[in-house]
């Protein structure tokens, strides 16, 4: 366990989280006139790739910045913060 992920657990703050394969592990999909376009490999015009994620519950957005900012990827990156969406109602019966 790195030393964030360590800080994450000993906070009690850490919800998920995952490494990913590299982009050339990919495969990218679209919809394009109704049919399904699928290729291996990251979308071409990609600059930057997604190399894992935390999912943290905090209270509000300042602390979700403080934990942003002990990632190493902060010194030499970036580290995007987004709320996660609310779970979907369920399908009506």
């Amino acid at each position: 366990m790195d030393g964030l992920h360590r800080r994450h657990a000993q906070a009690g703050v850490i919800v998920k989280g995952d490494g990913l394969h590299g982009p050339q592990a990919a495969t990218t999909m679209r919809i394009r006139d109704g049919k399904r376009v699928v290729e291996d490999g990251p979308f071409a015009d990609t600059k930057e790739q997604l190399g894992g994620y935390f999912v943290i519950e905090v209270e509000d957005l300042d602390a979700a910045l403080d934990w942003a900012a002990k990632a190493p990827s902060a010194l030499t990156a970036s580290v995007e913060v987004r709320p996660v969406l609310p779970p979907m109602p369920a399908p009506r019966r």
